[in-house]
């Protein structure tokens, strides 16, 4: 069942791993930001590397005009009406 909150509940999560925290927006002092934590923004390096990794595993073998292609035919299928 899917939740009808699920930034809220992610924020949640991610704030109880210290992966993220609130802090107040020197913008708006009624507003809070959520930023990332140090382990937050090591977990997503991580990620982007392991995401890269996997790229290159699975392409690997496409050259990077190819590459280009199919990056604007995933874009064209995933945004398309």
């Amino acid at each position: 069942m899917a939740t009808p909150f699920p930034v809220p509940s992610a924020r949640v999560r991610s704030a109880k791993r210290g992966l993220v925290e609130r802090r107040a927006d020197p913008a708006d002092r009624r507003a809070n930001a959520v930023v990332a934590t140090v382990a937050g923004q090591e977990l997503a390096r991580d990620a982007r590397q392991t995401a890269r990794r996997a790229e290159e595993a699975v392409h690997g073998d496409l050259d990077a005009d190819e590459r280009r292609i199919l990056m604007a035919l995933r874009r064209r299928l995933a945004f398309a009406s």
